[in-house]
């Protein structure tokens, strides 16, 4: 760099961080370069905002094409499922054997099963097309987090996972809609449950909530296989899915929604090998003083130790 006589600028990211650097030649009295100042700066949050921008204007151009393909299926959808309970009124009505009848029993319920699969989808769509405008008010994280795995306790014992919640005490307050950092919370440990789907090993999943710098953290980590490197660049991508059975919705909204809230959403491995979501909520300022409300008290609870 010494024998260009110019600044030299380069980004790179390590460890999660990206960094901008701009090396500039210090000239000496004969106008000899035979030192560098070396300016650096972390753009870890402008780098974030610039890829939260693009993923948001990808967002909304395949939700307005995913929502106009959703009302094409649906509109069909209902009329088969019209002919189909006045197809099955009609056999119902008519003298059948006692074998036949139950052969078609089962042959009309997986019809509804598939249909009822498919309206679940199409709703799931629309939902995710014309998200719902926020309900702002001062909250704090810890009650939405709780409420959202209430809903889905029962779901996670009857798939042998066990879940660990560690809410951080004096959180300060958010603005944020309680409903929808529900839906996050939601989101983010169904996903974690379904990569452990069919496991042998251990089924777990931690959640923690904590404060760092001016904003308020979630964490949910699994013991899953992980998110591969590749992978994690287009988890968020609307309808990216590695699971057959999938819709590749779920993340998107939880992006979307976190967006709304100006805030971040990471994804990283977890300390046992798994993936590990990490969700930042601005700390809510006061009107009077435009400070923010974090008590010195409430702090990130250091990530847990595997053993």
């Amino acid at each position: 760099m010494l024998h260009l006589g110019r600044p030299v600028r380069h980004q790179d990211e390590q460890n999660g961080r990206y960094l901008d650097r701009t090396i500039y030649p210090v000239f000496d009295n004969t106008g000899r370069a035979d030192r560098v100042a070396i300016f650096m700066a972390d753009i870890t949050k402008a780098k974030e905002l610039e890829r939260q921008v693009m993923l948001l204007d990808k967002v909304n151009s395949l939700g307005r094409v995913a929502a106009g393909i959703a009302h094409e299926i649906r509109n069909p959808l209902t009329g088969i499922n019209t002919y189909l309970y006045s197809l099955e009124s009609l056999y119902r009505s008519c003298d059948q054997p006692d074998e036949d009848r139950e052969m078609a029993d089962r042959i009309f319920a997986r019809i509804k099963d598939a249909s009822r699969k498919i309206e679940s989808v199409i709703k799931r769509v629309i939902d995710f097309s014309k998200p719902g405008t926020p309900k702002f008010s001062r909250i704090i994280l810890n009650k939405p987090v709780q409420d959202g795995v209430k809903l889905l306790e029962a779901t996670l014992r009857k798939n042998r996972v066990s879940l660990t919640l560690d809410p951080a005490p004096n959180l300060p307050p958010v603005l944020a809609d309680s409903l929808l950092l529900e839906q996050v919370t939601i989101n983010l440990v169904d996903n974690a449950a379904r990569a452990m789907a069919g496991q042998a090993d251990e089924k777990h999943i931690e959640i923690r909530t904590g404060t760092e710098n001016d904003m308020v953290v979630l964490s949910v980590s699994d013991t899953g296989p992980g998110i591969p490197d590749p992978v994690k660049d287009k988890i968020f991508d609307p309808f990216f899915t590695t699971k057959s059975d999938g819709t590749g919705i779920g993340l998107s909204i939880v992006q979307r929604i976190v967006a709304d809230h100006n805030g971040f959403i990471r994804v990283a491995d977890s300390p046992s090998g798994g993936a590990l979501f990490r969700v930042e909520i601005p700390v809510a300022r006061t009107k009077e003083t435009g400070r923010d409300e974090r008590p010195a008290s409430a702090t990130l609870p250091p990530e847990p130790s595997t053993t």
